[in-house]
């Protein structure tokens, strides 16, 4: 079957094309070690909803966090009206970044190159100037800061999409959302975020975090919680991957002695993914939500974002049981880190023909790799 990865569905324009996938056989080798082809990720993450941080790192008006996704310097900004927007971080006469450092708080935006003035809702104040000496040019509306569409969700996660045609965000995390029905996921706060590196491509490691087949191999303690017996594949619908399993060795906060969800089951240990690049694993105590970042052909880098029920985000009352948790889910990703180093030789070898797909296990990584070709 022929599959086309990188172009949108209303575009004509053609990235990188292949024949790459059966119902057994995935990604060729090629596909993985081609530049262009890694280049599509930044068309695949413009066109989605991607995380970019979180309400509680702006609380404060005019408090400004950076962030970039698929190579565009966004900026969230908490206005004088309290209401969170994220903008273009540039000024729209030529260019120029208006805000340098990650963090920090502004009472307007002053661009540093010819100190055109905006306000924190991104309404254009003065052009000193602009029509000669000493004359000035004012407001225009067609030259306000470029927005971002912008979304909140558990814990506090805020989203954006740089696509102009996007889907709503409701619509895009709709089969997520029902997954998660009737767990109290208001009750989740940010507290931190770890950083991995892996000398990987990016699409396997999003992969293996659906990925159950590997965790007897691969994760000797992760298997004792919650044995293959008691795992299955999991299943795609839409944009996002939805599993869970029965985990009697992670029963309600016992390890940890965190505060719990007011509303889940004792055993829950329910997960998904958001496509393209956001990992979910919703626990009693806590949830991880797992970013991956495209840096190079072999290179990816791994966002660790814990959120944990209410106070206990923070209170130094439960620093221990919050880094237990950290801990935990750092050895296993560490061990999924060295397992993803290893295989990156094998997968961008121009022999490997797609490997052999099994018809239960790996279901998620073929209806992930559809998702990618647009065959939805």
């Amino acid at each position: 079957m022929e599959v086309v990865i990188g172009c949108c569905q209303n575009e004509t324009r053609v990235i990188c094309r292949r024949t790459v996938m059966s119902d057994v056989i995935g990604l060729k080798g090629d596909f993985y070690a081609d530049a262009d082809f890694f280049k599509t990720w930044q068309q695949i993450y413009a066109e989605a909803w991607t995380l970019v941080g979180f309400t509680s790192e702006v609380p404060n008006s005019g408090d400004v966090l950076l962030r970039e996704v698929a190579g565009h310097p966004l900026m969230l900004v908490r206005g004088k009206d309290k209401q969170l927007r994220c903008f273009h971080n540039f000024c729209r006469h030529r260019g120029m970044p208006l805000v340098a450092k990650e963090k920090c708080n502004k009472k307007k935006f002053i661009c540093p190159y010819h100190a055109w003035r905006y306000e924190l809702d991104g309404t254009l104040l003065r052009r000193p100037h602009f029509e000669s000496p000493g004359k000035s040019g004012g407001k225009d509306e067609n030259l306000n800061l470029k927005s971002v569409q912008i979304a909140e969700w558990l814990g506090g996660a805020i989203f954006v999409n740089l696509s102009a045609t996007e889907v709503p965000f409701k619509e895009y995390i709709k089969p997520l959302a029902a997954f998660f029905e009737g767990l109290s996921l208001q009750d989740f706060r940010y507290d931190r975020t770890e950083t991995l590196e892996v000398s990987a491509h990016w699409i396997p490691v999003v992969e293996n975090w659906m990925d159950s087949y590997h965790v007897p191999a691969v994760h000797p303690g992760l298997n004792e919680a919650t044995p293959i017996d008691l795992r299955q594949q999991g299943r795609f619908v839409g944009n996002c991957f939805l599993n869970e399993t029965n985990s009697p060795g992670m029963k309600k906060g016992e390890a940890s002695g965190l505060p719990v969800l007011s509303q889940g089951p004792d055993t829950l240990n329910r997960w998904g993914f958001l496509a393209p690049n956001l990992g979910i694993s919703v626990r009693p105590d806590h949830t991880l939500l797992f970013e991956v970042v495209p840096v190079a052909p072999d290179k990816t880098v791994e966002r660790l974002h814990f959120l944990f029920v209410g106070d206990s985000a923070d209170n130094p009352e439960y620093a221990a049981g919050r880094q237990q948790v950290i801990e935990a889910w750092t050895e296993v990703n560490n061990e999924d880190v060295d397992l993803l180093r290893r295989l990156q030789p094998g997968i961008i070898s121009s022999a490997y023909d797609g490997g052999c797909l099994t018809g239960y296990w790996d279901e998620p990584v073929r209806a992930f790799q559809k998702w990618l070709s647009y065959d939805r």
